[in-house]
């Protein structure tokens, strides 16, 4: 927490662009289980992951998707899921990408059964 913070003031104090801030404010969401901060900083970072710029796609991917489905928002995760999907470096084989998918699924699955009278 002391780290974080003197981070986010010293990017204040540089005047730090806003996707630097988003990048540190997902990370630090995703690490301290600030699921909230973590999915609204992701969000505004999608587009520059599918540029290609500030965060790797995959990293966003996973910490955006977990984020969400922390949050029960099943439509969101598979929206993140489904949209930095394309832009993944990982073979379809992978493990961690097999698993997020998973995941992803069996909410929605869990979700249907849910909402069955």
């Amino acid at each position: 927490p002391e780290f974080h913070g003197d981070l986010v003031r010293f990017m204040e104090r540089h005047k730090a662009p806003q996707p630097v801030r988003d990048v540190v404010t997902f990370r630090n969401g995703v690490a301290s289980w600030e699921f909230a901060d973590a999915a609204a900083a992701g969000e505004r970072l999608i587009p520059y992951a599918q540029k290609g710029r500030w965060i790797p796609a995959d990293e966003l991917r996973d910490g955006l998707v977990i984020a969400r489905l922390h949050l029960r928002d099943v439509r969101g995760a598979r929206q993140a899921h489904d949209s930095l999907f394309p832009l993944s470096r990982r073979p379809v084989t992978d493990l961690r990408s097999q698993l997020l998918a998973a995941y992803v699924q069996s909410a929605e699955r869990l979700q249907s059964v849910a909402l069955t009278p």
